[in-house]
């Protein structure tokens, strides 16, 4: 199915960039109690698999309206959006708050320019690029470990590298996918990308870890939640949103997404330190700085 594409934001577009900013400001506490029973990489697998799924039905027709001159384009975001982003970000949970893993995300603007700079033939800002720089020390703070020898939570590099891949597919989207309905995209991405989940999934305990563990129902349900709605049905919204607009402005969400993940986090008892809100707030200015257009 064909469909024009790019333009300025709507009032409709605002509503769902609202929605994804809940949905996916959710999605980290339910990594988060997925990893109660379930390893990061078996996390990643099952997000992979239940959302494979859930949109096998529309996959199999979408299938057949997609030219095969954009399947690879097809095959490139569902490797850089779902596939490697899933199991990135459980990964970096292991050690890492849900709160700050929400934080982090919200570097995807900037990288979704520097990919759009040095690949997709975007236009260079003096004022985005110090954006960038901005960003990346807030990250840095964020990563830091407080304590007798202060040093760097290396496992939040996993939910960092996560941004990156989420920069590209943004733009491939954009660039090369204007023309395709954002349903096939999401569903034939997963297509491609779910035997090889479910396959690697089939190989671990999972079986066995839900036959002993009683808590295993609870993590399985949270994941399934994450790939209904945070997963399958919000890149349904997502990749139009995107099509309607462009990338930066889809990758908006990460302005508030943040501060979604952070009630989440202290409803759950997290603990928010000093340094982690100074690293917050270089964040949100770097995306304030990668966001303005000029004039």
């Amino acid at each position: 199915m064909i469909q024009s594409g790019g333009g300025s934001p709507t009032f409709k577009s605002y509503l769902t960039l609202f929605v994804l900013t809940l949905v996916w400001g959710t999605s980290f506490i339910l990594i988060k109690k997925g990893l109660v029973s379930f390893s990061g990489m078996q996390v990643g697998a099952l997000r992979i698999g239940i959302a494979f799924l859930v949109l096998l039905p529309l996959a199999v027709r979408a299938l057949y309206r997609i030219p095969k001159k954009y399947m690879w384009a097809v095959l490139a975001v569902g490797i850089f959006s779902s596939f490697v982003p899933s199991f990135l970000i459980p990964l970096g949970q292991v050690k890492t708050d849900s709160s700050t893993a929400g934080i982090l995300v919200s570097m995807t603007p900037m990288f979704t320019y520097l990919w759009g700079i040095t690949l997709f033939e975007q236009d260079y800002s003096h004022k985005r690029t110090i954006g960038v720089g901005v960003g990346l020390i807030g990250a840095v703070s964020l990563m830091i470990e407080p304590g007798v020898t202060v040093g760097i939570n290396s496992s939040a590099l996993y939910i960092l590298a996560s941004t990156i891949m989420y920069g590209v597919s943004g733009n491939i989207v954009h660039r090369n996918l204007k023309d395709v309905d954002s349903t096939d995209i999401t569903a034939v991405s997963f297509f491609l990308i779910g035997f090889p989940a479910l396959i690697y999934l089939g190989a671990t305990d999972f079986v066995e870890i839900m036959q002993s563990d009683p808590q295993a129902w609870f993590s399985l349900g949270a994941v399934a939640i994450l790939a209904v709605v945070g997963t399958a049905l919000a890149l349904l919204l997502f990749w139009k949103l995107v099509q309607q607009t462009d990338p930066v402005f889809g990758s908006t969400t990460t302005y508030l997404v943040p501060i979604v993940a952070i009630l989440w986090g202290i409803a759950d008892g997290e603990t928010i330190l000093p340094h982690q809100f100074v690293g917050f707030a270089l964040i949100l200015l770097s995306v304030f700085l990668v966001q303005k257009r000029r004039k």
